[in-house]
């Protein structure tokens, strides 16, 4: 493979690192001899000792400052963020047979999917710029 960006020895945080989009791009960045930490809630399944899964919920600013403080220590620096973690929770927002029923969108769910995709970003952001 031609290595076109050298990223050895470079230290990333990918949120959302375990699976679908996420888990393509450990899979660069480890290609292109990065170290990597997986910040999810699931175990990866790719196993590479440049890895280091760390189960981060990104929603909860206690464990994403955990988790910046885990990198740094170990590898006395931070020097990217992908921001991948998102869930979908496909639902209908009235449901004309069924009123108020388990497949109607609710305030729980949107509260869930905002969490996730748009403040997940925010306490990324923020806990780990002063690394960066």
């Amino acid at each position: 493979m031609n290595n076109w960006i050298n990223l050895t020895g470079r230290v990333y945080v990918v949120t959302g690192g375990s699976s679908g989009i996420g888990a393509a791009i450990v899979t660069e960045l480890l290609n292109n001899e990065a170290i990597v930490y997986d910040a999810d809630l699931n175990q990866p399944e790719l196993n590479h000792p440049n890895l280091h899964f760390v189960e981060t919920d990104v929603t909860n600013q206690d464990a994403v400052t955990s988790l910046v403080k885990q990198v740094v220590t170990d590898q006395g620096k931070l020097d990217g963020l992908v921001n991948n973690a998102g869930i979908n929770l496909p639902r209908l927002l009235a449901d004309a047979q069924e009123p108020f029923g388990k497949y109607e969108f609710t305030q729980q769910d949107f509260q869930k999917m905002f969490a996730v995709n748009v403040q997940s970003v925010f306490l990324m952001s923020t806990s780990g710029n002063a690394s960066i």
